[in-house]
């Protein structure tokens, strides 16, 4: 009896373990969250935005763009059919080293409703985006020569009322293409 109650005294209580499985890039990432938070961190920033690319097959790769919220952060998604100047927009510049082979696929699709936004917005739905998404944008380089294209991701981030600009750049270079951000705006 008294070996059974030192052993259950001398055990610690293990963290909540969550694994979580990425079928997207063929590979497992893990992911640990316990029950308790030691030095919480205020988030002070509404988004965090993550660029990435993989190759699909031979001549398809997948750009890959993460959006998180925070502080209840929202924009407008690129599937809203009115006409915003804010909208959430993938843009290259001019080029002809790299096709776009899909359009921008967006999860989870964002629903078109009505709420609370100041003039002009208020007169009618858009499809904001109020939770993390991810898009999708499928690109085909239009040769096997090495380049380099510029671009963009730009959105009006709401409460905030600024619009962002996220400058990158995709290299293709041995058959491989990386993006890599561009920290100047």
């Amino acid at each position: 009896m008294l070996v059974l109650l030192s052993l259950s005294c001398n055990t610690k209580q293990k963290p909540n373990v969550v694994l979580l499985a990425s079928n997207e890039t063929k590979t497992q990432q893990y992911s640990i969250a316990t029950k308790e938070i030691i030095n919480p961190v205020s988030i002070s920033e509404p988004y965090e935005l993550t660029l990435k690319i993989n190759k699909l097959e031979q001549d398809t790769y997948n750009l890959i763009i993460r959006m998180y919220l925070n502080n209840d952060s929202y924009y407008a998604s690129p599937n809203s059919k009115r006409d915003l100047k804010g909208i959430f927009s993938l843009v290259f510049d001019e080029n002809n080293k790299i096709t776009l082979a899909s359009k921008l696929k967006e999860t989870p699709l964002s629903v078109e409703a009505s709420g609370p936004h100041p003039f002009p917005y208020d007169n009618g739905t858009v499809n904001w985006i109020r939770e993390n998404t991810i898009y999708h944008q499928k690109l085909k380089p239009s040769s096997n020569e090495n380049f380099s294209v510029s671009g963009y991701i730009q959105f009006t981030i709401e409460p905030r009322c600024t619009l962002e600009k996220i400058p990158f750049t995709i290299k293709y270079n041995k058959g491989e293409m990386i993006i890599k951000t561009n920290n100047k705006c």
